[in-house]
């Protein structure tokens, strides 16, 4: 759809202004999607009882989506809660537990109190069994990191993403607890992913399980959470203990773990590992672990709030969104809004680290009524960016006439 051309600043205020207060409040509340247990109470204006904001004009809906819900929707493997990336601004540095999306809830065949020990085993001279308790003792802060789900997209507004601060017990030191009896030796982490039902969808396979080299593991910093958010896990998030890789795709942050076994540097890849193998930038399920490339985050951006807005007294059309992953702070990016060319964007704080996420924002003139689409590029354009360059994370929003 070709770009509209730009209203003059007191047609487009005249005809923004004949909505009611009504009507703009129940349209910023339903685009909020909001319930008894979001993780953030909505914009300023979305309640009759909340103070106006006098700048805000409209806000406008992404369209082509599915319906979306803060609130924890389906069961077992099945079960997704998302995190409304709407509400994000330069002060959110971490959503806290709460909020944090949920991507498969705890299993149901899991007893309350398991797994009770962590076994480390495998191709080592003498096998090991610690308490959980013991790692909880041992825990220790960990740093802010993000997750993102390998299947995060447009229908669930990639509401699959979230920061928040981790404590728990590095890897390596776990590790260092043990003699490996092979120099090559490969780490498997398995979970107890003990679900009854099948996926409805056949989304979701039972079992978790993730071969890693130890270089890998280290180079990450990767470690084991037992607390997210200042307080203990929940069992949704994988309690009593759940591995994070710091800048990983989720699909590798095992929950509930219960065994690190040193295996063979042949060792086949696990079924966890193909089902998420096109996800992870694999070329396709391969038969052994060695063949997998690590399943990092590459340089990912997206609009998630577009609106208009008065700007010295006059209205503009206000993006925000969120950059993530990659290797290094990105702090340059380039938008392109419809057919137009690539506009710099300014990314804000929080970012100060690749394991969390930046906030950007852009400013321009105010569109006429119709659909226009958003996409992003990181610059320089090498940098790996396959999913922003396939244009996985481009949405498109609506402004009314």
């Amino acid at each position: 759809m070709p770009r509209r051309p730009p209203e003059d600043a007191p047609t487009a205020e005249r005809r923004i202004r004949r909505r009611d207060a009504f009507g703009a409040a129940l349209s910023a509340l339903v685009w909020a999607c909001g319930g008894d247990d979001a993780p953030f109470a909505g914009p300023a204006d979305a309640g009759p009882d909340a103070p106006a904001d006098p700048s805000l004009l409209a806000r406008h809906t992404f369209v082509g989506e599915a319906p979306f819900s803060v609130t924890k929707v389906g069961r077992g493997l099945d079960a997704r809660k998302r995190l409304d990336l709407g509400e994000i601004d330069t002060t959110t540095t971490d959503v806290g537990a709460d909020a944090f999306f949920v991507r498969t809830e705890a299993p149901d065949g899991l007893p309350p109190n398991e797994p009770a020990f962590l076994a480390l085993g495998g191709l080592v001279s003498q096998p090991l069994s610690i308490p959980m308790g013991e790692l909880v003792r041992d825990t220790r802060p960990m740093g802010t990191h993000l997750l993102e789900c390998s299947g995060n997209t447009r229908d669930g507004a990639f509401g699959l993403l979230s920061v928040t601060a981790w404590e728990g017990v590095l890897v390596a030191d776990l590790l260092a607890k043990v003699s490996s009896t092979d120099p090559g030796a490969r780490v498997l982490v398995s979970g107890r992913d003990d679900h009854s039902a099948p996926s409805e969808g056949g989304h979701s396979q039972k079992g978790a399980s993730w071969i890693f080299s130890r270089a890998d593991l280290v180079r990450a910093g990767a470690f084991l959470a037992t607390k997210m958010g200042g307080r203990p896990l929940t069992r949704d998030h994988g309690a009593p203990a759940r591995l994070v890789v710091p800048g990983w795709y989720g699909c590798t942050a095992i929950k509930w773990v219960d065994t690190i076994t040193l295996v063979p540097d042949d060792a086949p890849a696990t079924d966890h590992m193909k089902e998420f193998a096109l996800r992870t930038h694999q070329h396709y399920a391969f038969d052994l672990a060695r063949e997998y490339s690590p399943a990092a985050l590459e340089v990912s951006a997206v609009c998630t709030r577009a609106e208009t807005r008065l700007v010295d007294g006059k209205p503009r059309l206000r993006l925000r969104g969120l950059v993530w992953g990659g290797t290094s702070v990105t702090t340059l990016l380039r938008l392109f809004l419809d057919e137009g060319g690539g506009d710099p964007v300014t990314v804000r704080a929080p970012a100060a680290h690749p394991t969390t996420w930046g906030v950007w924002e852009w400013t321009g003139p105010v569109l006429g009524p119709g659909r226009h689409t958003v996409r992003l590029r990181a610059e320089p354009i090498e940098v790996p960016q396959r999913r922003l360059k396939s244009g996985h994370y481009t949405r498109t929003f609506e402004v009314s006439g």
